[in-house]
C-alpha cells in the first residue's frame, strides 16, 4: 500500500478506485460491490473538485452558469462521460451522471444527504442502464 502511495504522489493522483476485484480485496481487504464503487467515484469526483480552488472555481455562484454550459455542449466533457461509464453505449448515461456531477458541485447539500440521494436514485439508474445493455 505504501508503495501505491508514493506513485500516485509521484504522478500528482490523490486518489486511486479499485475495481470490485481481487485487487481491491488484496489490497484494502475490502469486497465492494459495482454499487458501493460508483458511489464512491462520484462522491469521490464531487469532493476532489471541491478540495481543488482551480476546479472549484467554476461551481462558484458567478460561474454556475458556464459549468452547466460546459456539462452538456463540450466535446470534451462528452468524451470523459463517455470514458466513465467504459461504453460508447452508455454515453446517455454517463452524460447524465456528468449533469449529476455538476448539480451536486453548483447546488451543495449536507454530505449525508448527498450521499443518500447517490445511493438511492442515481447508482440505481445507471446500473439499471448498464444492465440493459447488451
Amino acid at each position: 500500500i505504501q508503495a501505491m502511495a508514493g506513485r500516485l504522489r509521484a504522478e500528482g493522483l490523490s486518489a486511486l478506485l479499485l475495481g470490485p476485484t481481487a485487487s481491491l480485496r488484496y489490497f484494502t481487504g475490502l469486497d465492494w460491490y459495482p454499487s458501493e464503487r460508483l458511489t464512491a467515484a462520484v462522491l469521490g469526483s464531487v469532493d476532489h473538485v471541491r478540495r481543488t480552488p482551480t476546479l472549484a472555481a467554476w461551481f462558484s455562484t458567478e460561474e454556475q452558469g458556464i459549468a452547466s454550459h460546459l456539462a452538456s455542449s463540450s466535446d470534451v466533457v462528452d468524451a470523459l462521460a463517455a470514458g466513465l461509464l467504459g461504453d460508447e453505449a452508455h454515453r446517455p448515461a454517463a452524460r447524465w451522471l456528468v449533469r449529476v456531477i455538476v448539480s451536486l458541485l453548483s447546488s451543495p447539500a449536507d454530505p449525508d444527504e448527498e450521499r443518500d440521494l447517490v445511493e438511492r436514485f442515481v447508482v440505481p439508474a445507471v446500473l439499471a442502464d448498464l444492465a440493459e445493455m447488451p
